[in-house]
C-alpha cells in the first residue's frame, strides 16, 4: 500500500516546488501572445512533477522533506499535460538499488499524476491567465 499526499502532514512534499515555475512561465508568456509579439503560447501546456520515494520499505507519493531524507531510493517523475512522463528520474539515496525497488514505485499515472497537472492550471486560471 503506497501512503498518499491526501494524509494531513506538516511539511510540503518537496515536488511541490516545480509547480510553481510553471505557472510563472506561462504567466509571463501570456501578455506577448495577448499583443501579438509572440504569434503562439511557447509553453503550449500544463507541466508539474512528483516524487515517489521508498521509506521503510514502502512507497510513499509526494514525501516531504523530512521523509524523502529517509528515502532508500527517490523517483521523480516530470509529466507533460498530454504526452505523459517528460522525465523519470531514480535516485539511490542509501547506496545502489536494484529493480525490485523500481519495480515498487508506482507508474506516473498510479503516482496520481493528474492532480500535480491539475495544479498549475488551476494557478494559472485563478491569476487571469488563460490555460
Amino acid at each position: 500500500m503506497m501512503v498518499g499526499a491526501d494524509e494531513r502532514r506538516p511539511e510540503k512534499p518537496r515536488s511541490v516546488t516545480a509547480t510553481p515555475g510553471h505557472v510563472a512561465l506561462r504567466l509571463a508568456f501570456e501578455k506577448p501572445v495577448q499583443d501579438g509579439a509572440n504569434p503562439a503560447m511557447p509553453l503550449p501546456e500544463a507541466i508539474a512533477a512528483a516524487r515517489v520515494g521508498i521509506v521503510e520499505g514502502k512507497p510513499l507519493l509526494h514525501p516531504t522533506h523530512h521523509e524523502d531524507a529517509a528515502a532508500g531510493v527517490g523517483l521523480n517523475v516530470a509529466v507533460m499535460e498530454s504526452e505523459g512522463p517528460a522525465e523519470v528520474q531514480p535516485t539511490a539515496e542509501d547506496g545502489p538499488f536494484g529493480q525490485d525497488a523500481l519495480d515498487a514505485m508506482p507508474s506516473p499515472a498510479e503516482a496520481d499524476i493528474g492532480r500535480p497537472v491539475a495544479a498549475p492550471k488551476r494557478a494559472v486560471e485563478a491569476a487571469g491567465g488563460d490555460e
